[in-house]
């Protein structure tokens, strides 16, 4: 629920948001923990055309297999909104009575639910293989199988299934379309890439692809490295990892809740506090504080900064300091002008950046401190 709190403080991250249904609830979610919250879709669900489904749920009504797999509220909604085009509501409902119905996500058994269905089983990931270990069970064994694909191009079912002996109703419902707003989601994207988000969420695998797609076009080399995912369930991790995001944050059990505990938890552990100059200097996040003070720092006065963090008493040199901010075909003046700028908002402590020359910056600390 989104009333609840599901962790600890996330005030100073920057978390970007992709769903393209209900992302309100989602947002809430990160609120609630303090997060700043960007949001474009990266999807767009396109329900296939009736003359393709339609006769895929009349299959299903007819043959009455012992196990239906729903892998999506999407998928109910429309398998359900066929059935009424056909006027046969009634009948698929029979059929769903005496089935197994096994779903992948706790949406689609959410929705299920909300018709007056029962689920047998709910999956610990979405993943093909998961779901075929799952009906290996000898409740399920031995029944005729229907499923209801994602929206993803890729038919993974029946080659699984197949394996076991089956040869299962495969019923494709929608598929997954580029943004509606393509310049917001490659603005989005933009900025996932930039450092300027510290972690994007996906809740599909198709939201995923899209993502990686307009960075593709974005940059040639399609390096997603840079990127933190934070992914629903274990099918959207999977694609994100071999997509090449540099981080990939997932929820042993699915839902927006566990997702969002998962990331706090990661996040809490990047706090860092150090004594300069006596004083106390905290970051989380995007969120500086000397003493009890916030500083109001830039994108790129913070990441100086959080670069010689990240090691101090160490000299950063001039050159890697422009890299890791600013990228490879930058002037290293720029390194000078936003030290300068630092300095005059770390007031006296401040002079705790020292300049070594011809090597480039160190920060003299005190000692670094467990955050409390």
């Amino acid at each position: 629920m989104v009333g609840a709190t599901v962790g600890p403080s996330l005030e100073g991250f920057r978390i970007g948001v992709t769903a393209a249904h209900r992302p309100d609830r989602q947002i809430a979610l990160w609120q609630r923990l303090g997060a700043e919250v960007e949001w474009a879709a990266m999807v767009e669900i396109v329900p296939l055309e009736a003359d393709v489904v339609d006769p895929l749920v009349g299959r299903l009504v007819a043959e009455l297999p012992g196990v239906v797999v729903f892998t999506s509220r999407a998928g109910v909604l429309g398998m359900l909104t066929s059935a009424d085009r056909l006027g046969r509501s009634h009948e698929l409902g029979l059929a769903l009575d005496r089935a197994r119905i096994v779903t992948t996500s706790p949406e689609a058994s959410a929705e299920l639910s909300i018709f007056g269905f029962s689920v047998d089983a709910t999956s610990r990931s979405s993943e093909p293989e998961a779901v075929v270990e799952l009906l290996e069970h000898p409740v399920f064994r031995s029944r005729s199988i229907a499923v209801q694909l994602d929206g993803d191009a890729v038919d993974e079912w029946a080659s699984n299934l197949g394996a076991l002996g089956y040869e299962p109703l495969i019923l494709p419902i929608y598929r997954w379309g580029p943004a509606r707003d393509a310049a917001a989601a490659e603005q989005f994207v933009r900025r996932a890439l930039a450092g300027r988000l510290d972690a994007v969420t996906f809740i599909s695998r198709g939201a995923v692809e899209q993502f990686a797609a307009i960075a593709g076009r974005l940059d040639p080399d399609g390096d997603l490295s840079a990127a933190t995912a934070a992914c629903l369930n274990a099918g959207c991790a999977a694609r994100a990892e071999r997509l090449g995001f540099g981080e990939v944050l997932t929820p042993e059990r699915s839902g927006l809740g566990a997702m969002v505990r998962t990331v706090a938890a990661a996040f809490g552990e990047r706090s860092l506090v150090i004594r300069l100059a006596g004083r106390r200097l905290t970051m989380q996040g995007r969120l500086v504080h000397l003493d009890s003070e916030p500083l109001s720092l830039s994108d790129r006065e913070l990441e100086v900064l959080v670069k010689l963090a990240e090691r101090p008493g160490a000299v950063v040199s001039k050159s890697e300091l422009v890299r890791a901010v600013w990228g490879e075909d930058t002037d290293t003046h720029v390194a000078e002008v936003s030290i300068a700028r630092l300095r005059q908002r770390l007031g006296a402590a401040g002079a705790e950046i020292e300049t070594v020359i011809r090597r480039g910056y160190r920060l003299n600390v005190d000692r670094v401190e467990t955050p409390s």
